[in-house]
């Protein structure tokens, strides 16, 4: 399963990303770590949809790909004039499309068989994959699928403050509600979806366990960037933050490591200004952000007898791009996409990377001037990675 974030149709330039490459982007690599991907790959379909892509999801099995998408209001030929939901089949086959209210965000489950949309109309509706509509609630929020076959209803930064987060039943019923008393700023589930870790304002930190009770609360001296949090009964918990300045120079973006009780084992700051932090699957952390002028990945262990850590390996690159999409992770792999703009003919990548820094896929999107890459999901049953570009360009690649 994967924590997938896609980036809306206005083209954003929050965390810009030149990344990870050899010889023509300055590549500067600590560690062990091969120039080149080592693995092939082949696009096995493509399709053009109408309007701009504004997100998408690939079931766990491959066999749904659901798109959002809103009207491209320049475009010279005419197309739709409302929101759009399009689902496609494994061979690029649509399956069905229909008009929805603009859609927030949306998840699909892992056989493919329940969608869930939520709209900026303050709903959230299920569809099966026939595009029958199951059920809508009022709700303002974003949607998981947890494998206790109940949804999580995420209440995000255009929710309310005084909920974290509601649990439904797959009818859109109600269970439980979970209160907070300060805005939440970030939501992590583990990879298992078992356990939530709640960053707040004021450097509050709370872990629900998976049957939606408190574990614990922590505070820590600054403000939360990002949160993750492991898998199993007794789940570590990361954090990273921005401490509070005790003089006129900028405090150090910093990360800690929490036991399974809250307590800091281990805690340092960081020499770039990182964006996200996650567990990988064997539990070191890798971090990913960038500054004015470089993109960074690195991977990190804790030493719990110096209570530090110790960088495992990092990727940099001296020159950045814009509208590229965070980070996403998957069990073995970690997915990053930029835009090329040191190359005439500007085009954009996505490259794939294993746990030990090694490039393993390089896939290169060669794209009109004017389009970028936007979003992106990945089925690792499958191996089947899904690009859509802000020109309706949508690509299915193959792994192998």
């Amino acid at each position: 399963m994967m924590l997938k974030v896609s980036i809306s149709t206005i083209k954003i330039s929050g965390l810009i990303l030149l990344f990870l490459t050899g010889c023509a982007t300055g590549l500067k690599s600590s560690g062990p770590h091969p120039h080149e991907s080592i693995r092939s790959w082949k696009q096995t379909w493509s399709s053009q949809l109408e309007g701009f892509i504004s997100d998408l999801n690939i079931s766990a099995d491959g066999s749904s790909i659901l798109f959002a998408s809103v009207p491209d209001t320049e475009a010279e030929v005419p197309g739709p004039q409302a929101p759009m939901l399009t689902l496609l089949d494994q061979l690029g086959q649509q399956k069905w499309r229909s008009t929805t209210s603009p859609v927030r965000t949306q998840t699909v489950s892992d056989d493919g068989n329940l969608l869930l949309i939520s709209t900026h109309g303050d709903r959230l509706l299920a569809k099966d994959a026939a595009g029958k509509e199951l059920w809508s609630v009022q709700a303002t929020c974003r949607p998981y699928i947890l494998p206790s076959q109940k949804i999580l209803c995420y209440h995000d930064e255009d929710a309310g403050s005084e909920l974290a987060f509601e649990i439904m039943d797959l009818n859109g019923k109600k269970l439980l509600s979970f209160p907070v008393s300060r805005d939440v700023l970030v939501l992590k589930l583990s990879r298992d979806r078992q356990n939530i870790l709640l960053g707040l304002t004021h450097g509050e930190l709370i872990l629900v366990g998976p049957d939606f009770k408190t574990r614990w609360k922590r505070s820590i001296s600054g403000e939360i960037v990002d949160v993750a949090v492991a898998d199993g009964n007794n789940p570590t918990a990361a954090v990273l933050y921005d401490p509070i300045r005790k003089t006129s120079i900028p405090a150090q973006r910093s990360m800690a490591l929490l036991d399974s009780t809250g307590k800091s084992i281990a805690e340092q700051g960081l020499e770039s200004r990182m964006e996200q932090i996650e567990f990988t699957h064997d539990s070191n952390l890798l971090l990913y952000g960038s500054l004015s002028t470089t993109a960074v990945v690195a991977q990190y262990s804790p030493n719990l007898e110096t209570k530090k850590f110790l960088k495992q390996w990092d990727r940099k690159a001296e020159t950045y791009a814009n509208y590229s999409a965070r980070l996403l992770m998957s069990q073995n792999y970690a997915i990053v996409g930029f835009d090329d703009i040191e190359n005439p003919e500007r085009h954009s990548h996505i490259r794939v990377f294993d746990f030990r820094g090694q490039l393993l896929w390089d896939i290169p999107l060669l794209s009109e001037e004017g389009s970028y890459l936007y979003v992106q999901d990945f089925s690792e049953r499958t191996k089947t990675l899904i690009i859509g570009m802000d020109d309706g360009s949508v690509k299915n690649f193959r792994l192998e």
